[in-house]
């Protein structure tokens, strides 16, 4: 599953995996935005003490809620370096969750929908998982009626159609 990103990863100047816990992952964000403010940059961060927990303990444990709460303050601290580096305005950003899960469970069946907050304007309705991927591609520019194979889902600059 994961081979596309291991392929992209020799075109990206950093790609950095096995980073497990969310000190670790936030800590290497910023230094990395400290390294690229002065120029375009994209970055992928993910936490994933969040889902280890949910599959760990259960939804709505305290080891979740707390995860869910940390997560939170490292993507705070994120958005202050943001701010302290003055590229906060000229930057999109988009936070999104990986999946929910079933109630008291450690684990979910079918999760299709998401949690995203944007700063991007041009952002025009919700959608679900599927739609992110076009989202951003679209906001780089690519044409996603020229992607072979199709991808799934639609655009969230578009309306609903």
């Amino acid at each position: 599953m994961g081979q596309l990103y291991y392929k992209s990863k020799e075109s990206m100047d950093v790609f950095i995996n096995g980073l497990h816990e969310d000190e670790e992952v936030g800590a290497e964000a910023l230094l990395l935005l400290e390294k690229y403010k002065d120029e375009p940059f994209f970055f992928f961060i993910h936490e994933a003490e969040v889902d280890e927990k949910g599959h760990w303990y259960g939804e709505n444990s305290k080891q979740y809620n707390d995860a869910l709460i940390y997560a939170d303050e490292w993507t705070g601290r994120i958005m202050d370096k943001l701010k302290e580096l003055n590229i906060y305005d000229d930057t999109l950003i988009y936070v999104t969750s990986d999946h929910g899960f079933n109630e008291g469970k450690t684990h979910h069946m079918y999760a299709p929908y998401v949690f995203l907050a944007t700063n991007d304007p041009a952002v025009v309705r919700g959608g679900m998982r599927v739609d992110i991927t076009p989202t951003l591609l679209m906001r780089f520019g690519m044409d996603l009626d020229e992607m072979t194979p199709p991808l799934n889902g639609s655009s969230l600059l578009e309306p609903e159609q």
